[in-house]
């Protein structure tokens, strides 16, 4: 319970940076080759869907545990692979 109470200020912080982009705002993203990426949680697992390059679904990764230290300084561990790159059709 307490860790849903925590992730949902990450929720929040995650939709006010990339959750709320316009499909113009993302279609700018895609072309200039960023990608998109969503946030997908349930209890206190998450995953992270990119469409973009590698390196920026690697860029996105950090940026939970970067939001989670400073704002707790609680430890943040990945538990399961990051991604599987597989092309979007």
């Amino acid at each position: 319970m307490l860790a849903n109470i925590y992730l949902h200020e990450f929720d929040r912080w995650w939709w006010e940076k990339y959750g709320k982009l316009t499909h113009l705002e993302k279609a700018k993203r895609r072309e200039a080759g960023i990608g998109n990426c969503i946030l997908t949680r349930y209890a206190d697992d998450f995953v992270l869907l990119c469409n973009g390059p590698h390196a920026e679904a690697e860029r996105l990764r950090k940026k939970p545990a970067k939001y989670c230290g400073i704002r707790s300084g609680w430890n943040y561990h990945w538990r399961k692979p990051m991604s599987r790159m597989s092309p979007m059709v």
